[in-house]
C-alpha cells in the first residue's frame, strides 16, 4: 500500500509560499511532531572562510554559541546527522558547498526512529534555504544587504507601466565625503561603513516604510510608496538624523558619518527617468549647499 505523509506534503507546500527564512523556521516550529519530540532549533550560516558561523534564527531566546574547533570536528562527517546526548546537528551541504548547520535540542524521548522522521523535514528547509539564499544573492548587494542596482532597474521599469496612476517618491542618497573615508583610512573601512549604513537602513526601513537599493559605489537609492516629497521629506529627515547620530567607529579610528538626499515625487516628474534626474538634481543642491542636508526638487 502506498503510504502519503500529508503533513510532510502540506510542509512542503507551505514552504513554497514562504519568502524568507523566518517564515520557513516558523512553519516548522507549528507541526505536532516539534512540539513532542523537539526543544528548540536554531540554524547557523556559514561564514565565507567556513570556520565562523552566524546565527541567522533560533526558535528561543537563548541560543548556545556554536565553538569553531567544535564546528570543525562535526563538519568532517560532511553531510548528515552528528547526535550526541540530547542534541542534534544536521550539516547542510549543497555540492560539497557547506550553508551551515542546524543546532537541535531534543527531549528525552527523542530516538533514532524520530530522526528518520525528522530528517525529510530537514532535507526540505535545507533546499529551501539554498534556493533563498541563491536568489538573494540575484537582487541583493553582497556587501551592504540592501537590494542591488539591477532590483533598482526591475521597480523603476515596474513603476514606469503605472506611473500616472502611481503616487510615490524617490530619494538619491550618497554618503558625505565617502572618498575621504577610502583614501584615508582604506577601502576595508570603507565597506565597513558601507555595510553598517546598510544595517541602518535595514533596520528603519520597516518603521519609516520604504525599500532601499545600492546603485552603486556610496550611492543609494530609497523608494517610498504613497506619499509626495514633502512628506518623504520628513522621513528622510529623521533617517539622516538617525545617520548623524549612529557611532561609525572601528577599534582603530573614531568615525562619523553624515548623508546628502535629494527628493522627488511621482506628481512632479514625467516618468521615472525625469524623477531620477530631478531627484539627482536635488541631491546635488544638497551637496553644493554644504551636504549633510535633504532637498526636494523644486521647478526653476
Amino acid at each position: 500500500m502506498f503510504f502519503r505523509d500529508l503533513q510532510l506534503e502540506n510542509f512542503i507546500l507551505s514552504c513554497n509560499l514562504q519568502k524568507n527564512i523566518e517564515g520557513l523556521f516558523s512553519l516548522f516550529v507549528k507541526l505536532s511532531f516539534f512540539c513532542k519530540k523537539i526543544d528548540s532549533i536554531s540554524f547557523y550560516q556559514a561564514g565565507r572562510d567556513k570556520t565562523k558561523f552566524y546565527l541567522r534564527w533560533n526558535s528561543e531566546k537563548k541560543s548556545r554559541i556554536l565553538q569553531d574547533d567544535f564546528l570543525i570536528k562535526i563538519l568532517k562527517n560532511n553531510d548528515g546527522f552528528v547526535h550526541k546526548d540530547r542534541e542534534l546537528f544536521f550539516i547542510l551541504n549543497i555540492k560539497g558547498h557547506l550553508i551551515g548547520v542546524f543546532f537541535i535540542k531534543v527531549k528525552k524521548n527523542f530516538t533514532e526512529k524520530d530522526k528518520k522522521r525528522l530528517l525529510p523535514y530537514l532535507i526540505i528547509l535545507k533546499n529551501e534555504i539554498h534556493l533563498h539564499n541563491l536568489y538573494h544573492l540575484v537582487v541583493r548587494d553582497e556587501l551592504t544587504g540592501l537590494f542591488n542596482k539591477r532590483s533598482f532597474i526591475t521597480e523603476m521599469q515596474n513603476y514606469q507601466s503605472i506611473f500616472k496612476e502611481t503616487l510615490f517618491s524617490l530619494a538619491a542618497i550618497d554618503i558625505d565625503r565617502f572618498k575621504h573615508y577610502n583614501d584615508t583610512y582604506g577601502h576595508q573601512v570603507g565597506d565597513y561603513i558601507l555595510k553598517r549604513l546598510g544595517n541602518l537602513l535595514k533596520m528603519m526601513e520597516p518603521v519609516e516604510n520604504f525599500q532601499a537599493y545600492r546603485f552603486g559605489g556610496e550611492e543609494i537609492m530609497l523608494i517610498f510608496q504613497g506619499i509626495d516629497a514633502e512628506e518623504c521629506k520628513k522621513k528622510m529627515e529623521r533617517i539622516r538624523k538617525k545617520t548623524q547620530d549612529e557611532d561609525f567607529s572601528t577599534e582603530d579610528w573614531f568615525l562619523k558619518l553624515t548623508l546628502s538626499a535629494g527628493i522627488c515625487d511621482s506628481l512632479n516628474s514625467d516618468s521615472v527617468y525625469d524623477l531620477l534626474e530631478k531627484a539627482d538634481k536635488a541631491l546635488y543642491l544638497s551637496k553644493k549647499n554644504g551636504r549633510n542636508r535633504v532637498t526636494v526638487y523644486k521647478k526653476g
